[in-house]
């Protein structure tokens, strides 16, 4: 038994004995001795693999003649014992390793396998990804997004600091590593703590595979794992009150609300549908919680429309333009909340058939009769300009219509200007 213990004890103070836990200084010191600790994940992978080995075919070997031709034909050791007759294959496919490790174009390209069933795409996928597993990489401690520690220095500094590292820095802080930054640390990033972790299939670490579903419901388990996604409250509570936002509070299970289904009429009104999205229990909790704050709550019912699948919001059917016009699709609104904004001395501009499906109802006001849609809509774009609207279009043909989500989902406004 103590021989057991001691086989443990002896793994446990040799791993904990390599991995590195110290400031953002410690790191640069580090870089600046071993530029690669800071490489690219493409290069990281390249490397990798480049490094269990590579061997030219020699000319004698009869399978060179007999399938390769004259071709000249690399043998990866990595690749070798676990795929046959995909030499060809193979050597594309690290080729375009080799070019994104070196920034070309193929570092912002996404690589496509494509062949018959049973032709080999699935397996050289997972084996690739286990390349990386286990390998060790560096990053700021505390961030969700493990982000890389010499994101912290800024961009004034960066052409500076990738001379004396002899590396290229690319990208930003997330917004809690930011938060951390200004908050925990007074914006002095050189105390800002860094750790090292190994890349992890297993853990979600680094490495991920995303299986074919639904788009309209996603599952984030795949790329994080089956954690606790509400932990992530804690990080918005620290965003929120950097930028001077309260938080009343947030609604429980069973209880459902979705920021697209409230709409407020007034700074005192407002109206909720009630559907798929937003549940009573939601609404409920969204009373209690806003208490003293408002003076009434409109539960507005949603129609089944298409079912519980489609992204069938309030604001599908309704987007405030200033506080006495709405743009609004009828077909899909009740009659008695219609006849509440008539009351309520609001025009109502009529969102065309035709223009629903691509989201002409979908628009977002920055300012009174100043707002963002996507552009295609001219029925609906021209209705607004004729009630002197300020129309700002974009294409939205990737991000919106094939995403179900126009301006509005994509955003939250916390404050408006009431210019």
């Amino acid at each position: 038994m103590s021989n057991f213990l001691d086989i443990i004890n002896k793994q446990r103070k040799k791993t904990k004995e390599k991995i590195f836990k110290g400031t953002f200084l410690d790191y640069l010191a580090l870089v600046k001795e071993n530029p690669d600790m800071a490489k690219s994940s493409h290069k990281r992978l390249y490397d990798v693999i480049i490094g269990k080995g590579v061997t030219e075919m020699s000319d004698e070997d009869p399978r060179k003649r007999k399938i390769f031709d004259a071709d000249s034909v690399r043998i990866y050791d990595y690749f070798d014992a676990e795929f046959f007759g995909m030499e060809n294959v193979i050597e594309k496919l690290m080729r375009f390793m080799h070019g994104a490790a070196l920034r070309g174009e193929e570092s912002r390209q996404i690589l496509l396998l494509m062949g018959p069933v049973g032709a080999g795409k699935s397996a050289l996928t997972e084996h690739i990804k286990s390349a990386l597993d286990g390998e060790k990489y560096f990053h700021l401690e505390g961030d969700p997004q493990r982000g890389e520690p010499l994101q912290l220095l800024p961009r004034s500094l960066r052409k500076e600091f990738e001379q004396l590292l002899s590396v290229k820095i690319d990208g930003d802080l997330s917004p809690i590593a930011r938060w951390q930054l200004l908050n925990d640390y007074k914006g002095k990033y050189e105390n800002f703590p860094v750790v090292q972790t190994s890349f992890s299939q297993r853990g979600r670490r680094g490495i991920a595979s995303v299986p074919p579903m639904d788009a309209n419901s996603q599952d984030v388990s795949v790329l994080i794992g089956s954690e606790d996604i509400s932990k992530l409250d804690t990080f918005c509570l620290y965003y929120f009150e950097s930028i001077g936002i309260p938080i009343l509070g947030r609604i429980q299970s069973p209880g459902a609300l979705e920021g697209g289904d409230v709409v407020w009429i007034d700074e005192r009104t407002v109206a909720i549908g009630e559907g798929y999205r937003s549940n009573a229990e939601g609404i409920r909790q969204f009373k209690t919680l806003l208490g003293q704050h408002v003076d009434k709550v409109i539960t507005v019912p949603l129609p089944h429309w298409t079912g519980p699948a489609d992204c069938l919001h309030l604001m599908s059917n309704i987007s405030p333009i200033d506080h006495d016009l709405y743009l609004v699709y009828s077909r899909l609104l009740p009659v008695s909340f219609r006849q509440y904004l008539l009351d309520c001395q609001i025009k109502l501009i009529e969102v065309p058939d035709e223009e629903y499906e691509s989201m002409g109802c979908n628009v977002l006001a920055v300012a009174p009769r100043k707002v963002i849609m996507i552009e295609g809509n001219l029925i609906t774009q021209k209705r607004l300009e004729t009630e002197g609207v300020d129309v700002h279009t974009y294409n939205g043909t990737e991000i919106s219509i094939k995403g179900s989500g126009g301006p509005t989902c994509l955003t939250r406004p916390f404050l408006r200007s009431a210019e």
